[in-house]
């Protein structure tokens, strides 16, 4: 499984999963939600720096399409 898995990608070793339509725009539903969850109850997130901490909130965000490419 492991193998059938692995590619590189500009130069360097990744993994990448196949999925279908239903399943990613599932997966990104739930992460959209989350985030937002997130950003309204104004949870600590332990160890994020603030870049990372800007993308939870979706702080600059022009368009989804960043969010999941």
């Amino acid at each position: 499984m492991r193998e059938k898995c692995r590619y590189n990608y500009k130069g360097k070793d990744t993994y990448a999963f196949v999925m279908s339509d239903r399943y990613i725009m599932a997966l990104y539903t739930y992460c959209l939600s989350a985030r937002k969850a997130v950003a309204l109850e104004n949870i600590e997130m332990e160890g994020l720096s603030e870049a990372e901490l800007s993308m939870v909130k979706l702080e600059s965000v022009r368009e989804y399409f960043m969010i999941i490419g």
